[in-house]
C-alpha cells in the first residue's frame, strides 16, 4: 500500500463517520493497521529500485495533493 491507498481509506472513513470524530479515528486507524498487515508490493519483476521509483512518485503525488487541499 502506498500513501494514496491510506489517504483514500481515511477519507472514506471520515466521510462515513462525519459527525462522530472518535468513531472516524477508530475506523481510520483500523483500516490503516489492516492495510499495513497486507503485502505492500506485488510486482517482483521491478525489484528494489523499481519499487523505490514507484513509491517516490506516489509519495510526491500524495504530498502535492495534501498541499493543494491545504491551500
Amino acid at each position: 500500500m502506498f500513501v494514496t491507498n491510506h489517504v483514500l481509506a481515511g477519507s472514506i472513513a471520515g466521510s462515513i463517520c462525519r459527525r462522530r470524530p472518535v468513531a472516524a479515528f477508530v475506523v481510520g486507524f483500523g483500516t490503516h493497521v489492516l492495510m499495513d498487515l497486507t503485502p505492500h508490493w506485488g510486482n517482483a519483476q521491478l525489484g528494489r529500485d523499481g519499487f523505490f521509483v514507484v513509491a517516490r512518485r506516489d509519495g510526491l503525488l500524495g504530498l502535492a495533493t495534501v498541499a493543494l487541499v491545504t491551500v
